[in-house]
């Protein structure tokens, strides 16, 4: 069973995945797994806090065997410096997370998850394309996508 991830600057999206690369499997309560910001606390430092402990929750709800983040590529412009910033906040929550629960980490690029899902083009509309093929039962929204394909690149062949 493998964790895939995708941050934003007030959200974690988990999907939970077990099976193969090629015969990957998941339920929808396992690939929408989505933890937000409360918007009970008005201290940064506060919500990141919540979003740890919730984190932690999953991790030992599920016991992932790995973890993986999937990363945006440089957008210049495209996201203010601040966005990215409070981005990475919540990035370092799952990488201390799974730290202190001994998970290993791995980050990827839609161009490093391409080739690992044996797929033509890396760009997200065709790598949610695949998502959406695979998992058709589902919708998703593109953060849940993401997470899915983060989770799919580390199952094993």
């Amino acid at each position: 069973m493998v964790f895939g991830v995708k941050c934003t600057k007030d959200s974690i999206h988990v999907a939970v995945l077990e099976g193969s690369i090629d015969e990957p499997s998941g339920t929808k309560d396992r690939l929408k797994i989505t933890i937000k910001a409360s918007n009970a606390q008005e201290i940064r430092g506060g919500v990141l806090v919540d979003m740890m402990k919730a984190f932690h929750e999953v991790l030992e709800k599920y016991k992932p065997e790995c973890v993986c983040i999937k990363r945006a590529g440089n957008s210049p412009g495209r996201v203010s410096a601040k966005s990215q910033t409070l981005k990475g906040e919540v990035e370092g929550i799952i990488h201390m997370s799974c730290y202190q629960a001994d998970v290993s980490v791995d980050e990827l690029l839609n161009n490093q998850i391409k080739p690992r899902l044996g797929l033509q083009s890396g760009k997200s509309k065709d790598l949610h394309k695949a998502v959406n093929e695979q998992f058709s039962d589902f919708k998703f929204n593109d953060e849940q996508r993401d997470a899915i394909l983060a989770g799919w690149a580390i199952l094993d062949a």
